[in-house]
């Protein structure tokens, strides 16, 4: 299955992607990256976009917490996708 088909399936994987990337280079802890997107769950959407490689989890104080990977052409591409649409940021 691609990727796509992966994440259209789980339609919080674009809210949380948003979130992430408004936020680029900041790690969110999943309860914040949750009140953020308006989500009730986020854990699942998460592992996914992590196993994915679209999202770098790190370890702090016993908090994992989440940030977009900005090094995945594909996120890159996904970014570009959002501001072509305005999604959110400014799309000029």
């Amino acid at each position: 299955m691609h990727k796509l088909d992966l994440l259209l399936r789980r339609p919080s994987t674009f809210r949380i992607m948003k979130v992430l990337l408004e936020r680029r280079g900041e790690y969110l802890s999943k309860y914040a990256i949750a009140k953020l997107a308006e989500l009730d769950k986020v854990s699942n959407a998460l592992s996914l976009l992590e196993e994915l490689g679209w999202v770098r989890a790190l370890d702090q104080r016993g908090i994992r917490k989440y940030a977009a990977n900005l090094e995945n052409p594909e996120v890159g591409a996904l970014d570009r996708f959002f501001r072509d649409l305005k999604y959110y940021g400014d799309a000029s």
